[in-house]
């Protein structure tokens, strides 16, 4: 009588579970014979734990029976109807215990468990809305994971039309979970089936690209994803046009071509407007936190704070958090510290109250870039020249207010497996620890931030990671390894097209850095002249004086007939770039002030 039962339910059997599902033939006291009985079947497994027996059948012999055994397949899919719909009932009794207990992880394994006889049961909504929502999206990854593995067990049963969405499914959640070389490899293998289908291939190509996107291979990904825009307008599919041209601006932007990416924004917020509230507010976001990178601040925080209103209206309070949190970092951009705090605060106890742990991870991630950035600015030793490595040149109760920030998101990504979150964390809290002069661990916090950005092929903070090394290794007077992380930096990167100007800055301006000490100036103002031409394409204002009192500090102390020729020399490297933005225009300036008061 209970093999069926046990052919169709993934778990160990016990004596709880026996008496729960015992048909109306069997008497509920005869449960410890059935279990003696199952014992001596040779096709079913044992373990005891404690004073317990749990049985299972082999999972060759659940195939055996799903595929093989019974003739009667309505009367055998009324049985595993049946028994799915008793599981449901038996699982809300396991789930409600477990939350009791405050046992997070078994009740997650139940919820997971409980959704295999739901999906049985209701296979469409399941994969169509409950799975892609309740638990991929909403960062479940443990819970996501035990479900495909249930599912697994009869997914040969399923109709063509679900076993898609299954795989569908699984690569996305192999992505999320950074296994993004395996996901890849499924949704190839996805493609190639699918490829005349394009209501499929449309789904199939964009989960292509977010994995491709997580891979580095970013080129790759923008041709995903204008695949996936190119068959949605052929399907007439118009409620993804905006979220494709999202998805190409989001890719841009990651390669630091920002231009073009406020473009796709824009467009992907004209496409929205006026039909989809909700994807008009994602645009604006997207939209308001480019035009911040372009240092247009006003018009970038014009647009975050067009979708915190929308997000308001609509009462969804982690896409509000998130508005929050971009319109944070434009005023950290402006240097506007106290709105920036003040918007990123509110969204940690929007994350709070909604358990949302992704965005809480990234939330304390940029209120401890600002606390870190206001601690700089309010220090009490203001010098022409700042060492940002140099203590002094911190409030010190900021800095620690900076690094409790840190931590806090290092343990919530730590705690939830959030790579991506984890090691943007631990690469800037490499940087505080040297400051604080825990230069060991600085070292070891880098090395493992850049191991991780390895791991999931993350380029930004791969660079980040060179960029702290190098800077360290300049501050102990290692000259000689530096040479090597710019040319890894320029051959492996910039050379291949990616647009990250302030780390090229960076990297040659510690090489003028050098060449200043070995009293190479020649060098050293090439070098500062191509790093300055680079900060200034990214940098925000405060960086830019920063930058330039770099130079004016090592020049200061040449004789001045030496220093009004190098900063001739600067100055005629900008005006064959181009004095193309604000930026370049005050570096300019602050050149001829310099100038002026040498030759008066």
């Amino acid at each position: 009588v209970f093999l069926p039962y046990m052919a169709h339910i993934p778990r160990p059997f016990d004596v709880e579970l026996i008496e729960f599902l015992v048909p109306p033939e069997v008497a509920v006291d005869k449960a410890e014979e059935v279990l003696r009985n199952l014992s001596r079947l040779s096709f079913v497994k044992e373990y005891k734990e404690a004073d317990r027996a749990y049985y299972w059948f082999q999972d060759e012999l659940r195939t055996l029976f799903h595929q093989y055994i019974f003739s009667d397949t309505f009367t055998w899919d009324q049985l595993r109807q049946d028994a799915s719909r008793k599981m449901l009932d038996f699982y809300d009794v396991q789930i409600e215990k477990a939350r009791q207990q405050g046992d997070i992880r078994a009740e997650q394994i139940f919820i997971a468990e409980r959704f295999y006889h739901e999906a049985y049961l209701n296979p469409t909504q399941v994969f169509g809305d409950v799975f892609d929502r309740q638990f991929r999206r909403a960062h479940q990854f443990g819970v996501a994971g035990d479900l495909l593995a249930a599912m697994r067990s009869f997914i040969n049963l399923l109709s063509e039309e679900l076993q898609y969405s299954f795989r569908l499914s699984e690569i996305r959640w192999l992505r999320d979970i950074g296994e993004a070389e395996l996901a890849q490899k499924h949704g190839l293998k996805l493609l190639e089936k699918n490829v005349n289908q394009p209501e499929h291939a449309v789904y199939i190509y964009n989960a292509l690209g977010g994995i491709a996107e997580r891979l580095g291979e970013l080129s790759d990904a923008l041709e995903y994803y204008k695949k996936s825009l190119a068959l949605s307008q052929q399907l007439g599919l118009n409620q993804r046009f905006s979220l494709e041209e999202t998805n190409i601006g989001r890719v841009y932007r990651t390669r630091g071509e920002w231009e073009q990416a406020r473009d796709h924004f824009q467009q992907a917020y004209n496409l929205a407007l006026g039909s989809d509230r909700v994807q008009t507010a994602r645009s604006q976001s997207e939209l308001g936190y480019t035009f911040g990178l372009l240092r247009e601040h006003e018009v970038g925080i014009t647009y975050c704070s067009l979708a915190i209103e929308t997000w308001e209206e609509l009462k969804l309070p982690q896409q509000l958090a998130r508005a929050k949190v971009l319109r944070g970092i434009i005023y950290r951009f402006a240097g506007n510290y106290d709105q920036a705090l003040k918007d990123v605060q509110e969204a940690i106890q929007t994350y709070n109250q909604s358990n949302y742990d992704v965005g809480l991870a990234q939330a304390y991630f940029h209120l401890g870039l600002i606390q870190l950035f206001q601690s700089n600015e309010k220090s009490l030793t203001k010098k022409a020249h700042q060492d940002l490595l140099d203590k002094s040149n911190y409030d010190e109760a900021l800095l620690q207010e900076a690094q409790n920030s840190l931590q806090i998101s290092i343990d919530i990504s730590n705690q939830r497996n959030l790579i991506g979150e984890l090691l943007q964390a631990l690469s800037e809290m490499s940087r505080i620890y040297w400051i604080q002069g825990e230069k060991e661990i600085a070292r070891k916090v880098n090395e493992e931030a850049r191991a991780h950005a390895i791991f999931v092929k993350d380029v930004y903070y791969t660079i980040h990671t060179l960029i702290n090394f190098a800077a360290f290794d300049y501050a102990e007077g290692n000259y000689e390894s530096v040479p090597q992380y710019a040319e890894t930096i320029k051959h492996e990167y910039e050379d291949k097209g990616y647009k990250f100007f302030l780390f090229y800055g960076r990297i040659r301006r510690i090489m003028g850095n050098i060449a200043f000490k070995q009293q190479e100036y020649d060098q050293a103002i090439d070098y500062y002249s191509e790093g300055l031409y680079l900060i200034a394409q990214h940098g925000s204002n405060w960086r830019m004086e920063q930058e330039f009192n770099n130079l004016k500090e090592h020049l200061q102390i040449l004789p001045p007939e030496v220093a009004l020729r190098l900063y001739r020399d600067v100055k005629q490297y900008w005006i064959k770039r181009g004095l193309n933005n604000s930026n370049m225009l005050k570096l300019a300036s602050w050149i001829d002030r310099e100038i002026s008061h040498l030759i008066f």
